[in-house]
């Protein structure tokens, strides 16, 4: 594996290598700050899968949207920019001018999203890694029609006439300079725009020369998803580490932990934090929240366990609301910090103006 500072679990990396195998779409659960996201983006940066598997080194992102739509995923279409300039090119004089600036083709305001840049550039050859995320927030249908388009990849620009698709610049379109995508990619006679030319996409899985791009979809289990969109994909749930050990390789990879070095402040904030999340909190901080409480500490240079001035502990007590996210967490995570360090000299008045 490449050198990176996201560490996956081996059953992670399993369920990751057999969704990319087989081209099935790989959907994430597990709680806000466990990795998801980050995922995408350690598995495009990956030598060996980009080598053994193809994959491109760049991750296509679409976050979802409690509006969004499958058509979302595949591309844009700017119509009032288009209306706009059909409307001025109609006041225009010049007949000549007229005719050539024209605003009349429905592809010049075509935006591609995510899905559609992966689909265009597997017709290069390109194996994209395509993130779609927290569809918890999507529509009901958005889940089973977002898969109806990626297991055919390929779509129609509703919008566009065959006309249109033949005189379009591909080469020049903005959203997909950059993306290594050139000449214009495969379509039917009904204007379906395909990731291989018909004689590949009937072939087989393991006879394809091009395969599909890897889509990761991640949720944070807030509402259920249809079976039919289930039954469709590869599935892993991201645990919560619960020992201070896979905690502390963690920091050491996001370099805020050296094993060889003075571990005691680190080793103190990896406890506390482990036992936060065992003392009832209505809302347990996660991986995320404690690298940037942990990263915070060595600014400070403040040891959560150690016996704390009160100017010490008024330099430590703002970092409680990277752990606490209401009131009451707030509180009683000060309480907790308080009471490993009694001092007179620390005030424990409630949090009031939170």
């Amino acid at each position: 594996m490449t050198k990176s500072n996201y560490i996956p679990d081996p059953n992670l990396i399993a369920a990751v290598e057999m969704a990319i195998k087989m081209e099935l779409p790989l959907f994430l659960t597990g709680e806000p700050g466990t990795g998801k996201t980050e995922l995408a983006y350690w598995i495009a940066q990956n030598a060996d899968y980009q080598k053994g598997f193809g994959l491109n080194d760049a991750v296509l992102r679409f976050n979802v949207k409690t509006t969004s739509t499958a058509k979302d995923l595949l591309y844009r279409y700017d119509a009032i920019r288009h209306f706009r300039d059909n409307h001025r090119h109609q006041h225009l004089e010049d007949e000549k001018t007229n005719k050539e600036d024209k605003a009349d083709n429905v592809m010049n305001y075509i935006q591609f999203e995510a899905l559609g840049q992966a689909i265009m550039a597997a017709r290069n050859g390109m194996r994209k890694v395509v993130l779609v995320d927290e569809i918890d927030k999507a529509p009901r249908d958005f889940p089973n029609d977002l898969l109806f388009e990626f297991e055919k990849l390929g779509f129609r620009i509703d919008e566009a006439t065959s006309d249109d698709l033949k005189t379009a610049k591909w080469d020049e379109m903005p959203s997909l300079a950059g993306l290594g995508i050139e000449g214009k990619p495969a379509m039917d006679d009904q204007g379906f725009i395909y990731f291989a030319e018909k004689a590949e996409r009937d072939k087989p899985r393991t006879e394809r020369k091009v395969r599909k791009p890897l889509l990761i979809i991640t949720s944070n289990s807030e509402k259920s998803l249809p079976d039919a969109f289930l039954r469709r994909c590869a599935f892993y749930h991201i645990p919560f580490p619960k020992e201070a050990k896979t905690l502390l390789e963690i920091l050491a990879a996001k370099g805020l932990y050296d094993a060889k070095k003075q571990t005691e402040m680190v080793s103190s904030a990896v406890d506390f934090f482990l036992d936060l999340r065992n003392s009832g909190l209505r809302r347990n901080p996660a991986t995320a929240e404690l690298i940037a409480w942990v990263d915070f500490l060595w600014e400070m240079g403040v040891n959560p366990s150690a016996r704390l001035s009160a100017s010490d502990f008024a330099k430590l007590e703002p970092s409680l609301s990277m752990l606490g996210k209401n009131k009451e967490d707030l509180q009683r995570i000060k309480d907790k910090l308080a009471a490993l360090n009694p001092s007179p000299a620390i005030n424990l008045q409630p949090m009031t103006n939170v």
